[in-house]
């Protein structure tokens, strides 16, 4: 099989393209079977290419050198989809490069104006225009544009590029980084255009807002601090009010603003229909919205609690897509809420959809917002995503993730999208990885209303977030005099941290963001546990999968993870390509933050428990009971082991050589399988997670013998460590109501228990004191200890580094994880 959109490209350097009424080297716009034209991308695969697998087996780069472009009417490269351009020219084009997708310029010069002024048009005033320009008619008003975002994905990157000469005159603005223009889509929030930049006699940044929507949704992180000269980088974002925070500066010469770094990160989302808003408007206020920079808006975001007439909001036009479509997208600060209405071309309150997708696309792991859309009272609503038909709640406080909530009071329709992933998965553009999983499932609406004219009453006040959603602030100021390896070290950074006592995955949940401005690939950042001074331990480590800015992620923290955090014994550091520390920062908590619970566990109860138990492994497996594997080949098991135990002389000790697979108890034959006695009420187990292979997460199940099967997650609330790690031993209880025990008709024929880590990987576990116990599993609850901190720089003079406002009005975030339930579905039907 051959499919040249996915051949990897081979050679292409030195190639020079020059003097074309549009684009030097066009990647995009190619043509089906017919030879009609289409949008498509160059998606270069390594094969091999069969019926299995069209389009190949994994990404390859497709690097383009010295690339030569000039004096080209459009632009020197236009492409879509992740393209790698290195060490090339581009002088005197409209516009120099511009390719979506997972993309990179890096080590090229750009020039705006060379000194080749070409041949002027003899229709303009030679004495005032001495030079040729990129317009066939001499337009000399147009942007002179150097790197131009590309409108839809990412990320894109420039890195160690020279602009030189992209001057703005009265007539014509020019931009070495500019937005796309004429697009209907807001741009990509995980741009990075500022790695290792040089900038000579050049205006840097120039946003032109003209009639399409892309150039009002940019923003883009300056990695390192050389655009904005703001060392550690900082954020060049449009002048849209609702984008805006605190320590945002307007640049004018840019026509952008310039806003530090800060915790809650840039999400995008998209809202379709099948129609754009209707022509007409109705009850409400009828507040008019004048058009801006020539877009006809058609959707406006505002924070909750803003005010209606005055306050901050994000505007929209929208555009029609291929289908017929109508779509909605624009960029929002996460962990906030927002409400989302509908407007006529004459600015009229128009009608709610009565049917929509919407999608959180672009996001970072732990990332939410809050969506509030006006509908009558009467309403109903089902909403259904691609896994998941979501529920209906009767209160604010109860919303998550998988339900939705209408307020007859707001007249609203209230809608909480979370970036679920619970790791620390990125994107790896040529060595650069961006922390970006998205949400990637959109959610669709159907409402009951045919014609759902609102009400426009004003904008909801902001709600009392559910528990989950409310999260402590710590963070750490990054500094090369911190580091005990390089103290001279001269790089910046920051890192950000949401920790949620309480989450909606039940862990006890970190929330971590890493900027800094070291250079190159590949990088490595921890999380380790020390005091100021003191070297860090690895038995706490968390490695953060891409070491490059930008990096995010969750942590599970364990009890004496969440005790050395709250007392500051915990720090970040950041290690160069050589392995070599040249960053760290201790991490503190900014305002209040609470101390974990004293564990209630006593050695004695363990071993000779007072409560009554009913034994399934002590020192043995008992019998009648036998242990089997879900896999029996990926699987080694050692009932005997004796180097580490709770009680008496051995544990189990179990390898799976993938995280697919359950250990499984077997109740002999259908005149052995257990009626449990109900006095038991819970399950319990001892378990330890085998060094070198950190935390694992776990589920338990059980399966009757009339096919009846239940399986539970293990969380904080039923793990006393909170997390089950190679650190120490952890009791483990599971309710047997969670386990389905009082509902089932048939005996128990198996219990389970399995790893429930993604992706698949080798681990090892240690269990003692498996057995049924009369006690009631564990409901820990965080204590009232408070543990306040005030964050500052800790070895160089200046400013402290912000300290976080309360987090109920930040609106601080959380993430939960579901956590494969296809695994123990895919078990039961195996043993069926």
């Amino acid at each position: 099989f051959m499919f040249p959109r996915q051949l990897p490209l081979g050679l292409f350097d030195a190639n020079v393209a020059h003097s074309n009424i549009r684009n030097g080297l066009m990647i995009d716009e190619m043509e089906d079977a017919n030879g009609n034209p289409v949008l498509a991308d160059y998606n270069p695969m390594e094969g091999p290419y069969t019926t299995d697998y069209p389009y190949g087996v994994r990404n390859v780069e497709a690097k383009f050198t010295r690339f030569l472009a000039y004096k080209n009417r459009e632009s020197g490269v236009w492409g879509h989809t992740g393209l790698h351009f290195d060490n090339c020219v581009f002088q005197d084009n409209a516009r120099a490069f511009m390719v979506n997708g997972r993309t990179t310029l890096s080590n090229s010069l750009i020039t705006g104006e060379s000194d080749n002024v070409g041949n002027p048009i003899p229709i303009w005033d030679q004495a005032a225009l001495p030079r040729s320009y990129p317009s066939q008619w001499g337009d000399h008003t147009d942007l002179l544009q150097g790197h131009s975002s590309y409108d839809n994905g990412g990320p894109q990157f420039s890195i160690g590029n020279t602009f030189e000469n992209f001057v703005s005159t009265a007539d014509r603005p020019a931009g070495a980084l500019v937005p796309l223009r004429w697009a209907p889509f807001m741009l990509f929030p995980r741009n990075q255009f500022g790695h290792q930049l040089t900038f000579n006699n050049a205006n840097r940044v120039y946003i032109n807002y003209g009639a399409s929507d892309s150039e009002y949704g940019w923003c883009v992180l300056d990695a390192d601090g050389s655009v904005t000269g703001i060392a550690g980088g900082a954020w060049i974002q449009t002048n849209e009010t609702h984008l805006l925070r605190d320590g945002c500066t307007w640049k004018a010469e840019w026509n952008a603003y310039v806003c530090p770094l800060f915790a809650e990160n840039y999400i995008q989302f998209s809202l379709s229909s099948a129609s754009q808003p209707g022509a007409a408007g109705g009850a409400g206020t009828g507040y008019d919205i004048p058009k801006t920079g020539g877009r006809t808006i058609r959707g406006i975001v505002r924070p909750l609690g803003s005010d209606y007439y005055t306050g901050v909001k994000g505007e929209m036009q929208g555009s029609v897509r291929m289908d017929g479509s109508f779509q909605l997208m624009h960029n929002l600060v996460a962990r906030k809420a927002y409400s989302l209405e509908f407007y006529t071309d004459d600015g009229k309150p128009s009608f709610s959809p009565s049917n929509f997708e919407f999608n959180m696309q672009s996001s970072s792991p732990g990332d939410w917002i809050i969506i509030a859309i006006p509908y009558p009272v009467g309403t109903s609503f089902t909403a259904q995503s691609p896994y998941v038909t979501y529920t209906q709640v009767d209160s604010f406080a109860k919303l998550t993730p998988n339900s939705i909530y209408y307020d007859a009071a707001t007249k609203h329709l209230y809608l909480l999208f979370q970036n679920t992933y619970a790791g620390q998965e990125f994107t790896d553009v040529f060595g650069y990885g961006v922390t970006d999983s998205g949400s990637y499932q959109p959610l669709t609406i159907t409402a009951s209303c045919s014609s759902c004219q609102p009400s426009l009453d004003g904008v909801p006040p902001i709600p009392t977030l559910p528990s989950q959603l409310v999260a402590e602030r710590y963070v750490a100021n990054l500094q090369g005099c911190q580091s005990l390896v390089s103290p001279s070290s001269t790089n910046n950074g920051q890192a950000f941290f949401f920790f949620h006592p309480s989450s909606y995955s039940g862990y006890k949940e970190l929330h971590y963001k890493f900027f800094h401005d070291v250079k190159g690939t590949p990088l490595t950042i921890s999380i380790l546990n020390g005091a100021i001074g003191q070297a860090g331990k690895s038995l706490v480590t968390q490695t953060v999968a891409t070491g490059t800015t930008a990096a995010a992620g969750i942590w599970y923290l364990s009890r004496d993870q969440w005790e050395k955090l709250a007392g500051g014994n915990l720090y970040v550091s950041v290690s160069d390509t050589n392995g070599v520390e040249v960053l760290r920062g201790q991490i503190q908590c900014s305002g209040s933050c609470s101390k974990p619970p004293k564990s209630a566990l006593s050695l004695s109860d363990v071993c000779n428990p007072t409560y009554g138990t009913l034994p399934i492994y002590t020192d043995a497996i008992v019998k009648p009971i036998e242990w089997g594997a879900w896999i029996p080949e990926n699987i080694t098991v050692n009932p005997s082991y004796t180097d580490d135990k709770v009680c008496g002389a051995n544990s189990l000790k179990f390898r799976f050589e993938n995280t697919n697979n359950a250990f499984v108890i077997s109740y002999w034959g259908s005149q052995t399988d257990l009626v449990l006695d109900p006095k038991y009420r819970s399950l319990e187990f001892f378990v330890e997670v085998a060094p070198g292979y950190g935390a694992i997460p776990l589920f338990v199940g059980t399966y009757t013998e009339k096919g009846e099967s239940k399986s539970v997650n293990l969380a904080a609330n039923g793990v006393d460590n909170f997390v089950i790690d190679e650190t120490v031993w952890s009791r483990v209880r599971v309710s047997v109501d969670d386990l389905g025990v009082p509902t089932f008709t048939g005996k128990i024929k198996n219990v389970l228990i399995g790893f429930n880590r993604w992706p698949p990987a080798a681990g090892e576990l240690l269990i003692d004191e498996f057995r049924w116990s009369t006690e009631e599993a564990n409901v820990i609850t965080v204590l009232s200890d408070v543990n306040v901190v005030t964050s500052a720089q800790v070895c160089v003079a200046g400013q402290p580094v912000v300290g976080g406002r309360n987090s109920q009005q930040q609106m601080a975030s959380a993430s939960s994880l579901v956590a494969l339930p296809f695994l123990f579905a895919c078990l039961v039907a195996l043993l069926l």
